[in-house]
C-alpha cells in the first residue's frame, strides 16, 4: 500500500513539474508575442499570443493568468491585423482575416469584438470597390459591390456605384434596376438625378436617330426621376419634326419658364411664337 502511495505521489509531483514547465513555455510565447507588437510586426505578435493562450490553457489554474491576457488582447489583435491589410490594399486577405478575426473572437466570448470583425467585412468590400470604380476596373467593382449588399442589402450607395459602373459598360437595365434599388435604401436624390440623365441620353439618341415618338417618351421618363429644362427641349425638338404643334409648345415653354436665361432662349421664343401662328 505504501508503496502505491508513494507512486500516486511520485505522478503528482511528475504532473506539478510538467505544468510549470508548460507555464514558462506559454510564458515564453507570451514575451516575444509582446517584443513583436512593439516592433510592429502584429501577425507574428498574434501567432505568438495564440501558442501562449492554446499552452496556458492545458495548464489548468496553473496558466489562467496567461489566459486571461491572451483573452483580453488576441481579439483586438486579429482586428488590427486585419486593418492592415484593409490598408496595404490586399482586400482578399483583409477579408479572410477579418473573418479569422471573427471566428477566434466568438471563442474567446469576446462578443464586441465579434461585431466589430463582422460590420468590417462589409466595409472592407464597399474600400475594394470604390478602389477599383476610381481604378475604372468597373466590373472587378461590381464584383466587391454585391458582395457588400450581399452582407448589408440596405446600402443604398453600394447600389448607387454598382448602378453607376453598370452604365459605364453600358449596361443600362442593370443601372436602372440598381438605381431603383438605391433609391429604396435613401439615396433617392443621387438615384433619380442618375436615372434621369440616362433616359435623357437616350432620348436625345432616339431624336437623332429620328424616332420622334420614341424621344418624347424617353424625355417623358427622364422627367419622371429628374425634371430638366434639356428634356423639355428635346421634347419640343422631337415634337416639332413629328408636327406635334400643342406639345412641341408646351415643351418650349416649359424649357423657357427653367432656363430663362438659356443662350438660345430668344430662338426657341420665336420657334414658340411661330408654332402658335402654324396653329390658328
Amino acid at each position: 500500500m505504501k508503496k502505491f502511495v508513494f507512486s500516486v505521489c511520485a505522478l503528482f509531483a511528475a504532473a506539478t513539474i510538467s505544468f510549470a514547465q508548460d507555464v514558462n513555455e506559454a510564458t515564453d510565447y507570451f514575451n516575444a508575442a509582446v517584443e513583436y507588437l512593439n516592433l510592429g510586426d502584429k501577425a507574428t505578435a498574434l501567432e505568438n499570443f495564440q501558442k501562449a493562450y492554446d499552452i496556458a490553457k492545458e495548464c489548468g489554474e496553473a496558466g489562467q493568468a496567461l489566459v486571461d491576457q491572451c483573452e483580453s488582447t488576441i481579439p483586438q489583435l486579429a482586428l488590427m491585423v486585419a486593418k492592415d491589410y484593409v490598408k496595404a490594399g490586399d482586400y482578399e486577405t483583409a477579408v479572410a482575416k477579418a473573418k479569422e478575426a471573427a471566428a477566434i473572437a466568438a471563442a474567446m466570448n469576446a462578443d464586441a469584438s465579434v461585431a466589430e470583425a463582422e460590420a468590417l467585412i462589409p466595409n472592407i468590400y464597399m474600400q475594394q470597390g470604390n478602389t477599383l470604380l476610381k481604378a475604372k476596373d468597373y466590373a472587378g467593382a461590381i464584383k466587391a459591390y454585391a458582395e457588400n449588399v450581399a452582407i448589408n442589402p440596405s446600402n443604398g450607395k453600394a447600389y448607387v456605384n454598382m448602378a453607376a459602373c453598370y452604365d459605364k459598360l453600358g449596361q443600362t437595365d442593370k443601372a436602372e434596376e440598381n438605381y431603383l434599388l438605391a433609391a429604396a435604401n435613401g439615396q433617392e436624390k443621387a438615384a433619380n438625378k442618375a436615372l434621369g440623365n440616362i433616359y435623357l441620353k437616350k432620348a436625345l439618341a432616339a431624336n437623332k436617330a429620328k424616332n420622334f415618338d420614341q424621344a418624347i417618351e424617353l424625355a417623358n421618363k427622364s422627367i419622371s426621376f429628374n425634371e430638366t429644362s434639356k428634356a423639355h427641349y428635346v421634347i419640343g425638338l422631337a415634337a416639332q419634326n413629328s408636327n406635334k404643334l400643342d406639345i412641341a409648345i408646351t415643351a418650349f415653354e416649359k424649357y423657357l419658364e427653367l432656363d430663362p436665361t438659356a443662350s438660345n432662349a430668344q430662338d426657341v421664343r420665336t420657334v414658340v411664337d411661330a408654332l402658335k401662328k402654324a396653329k390658328k
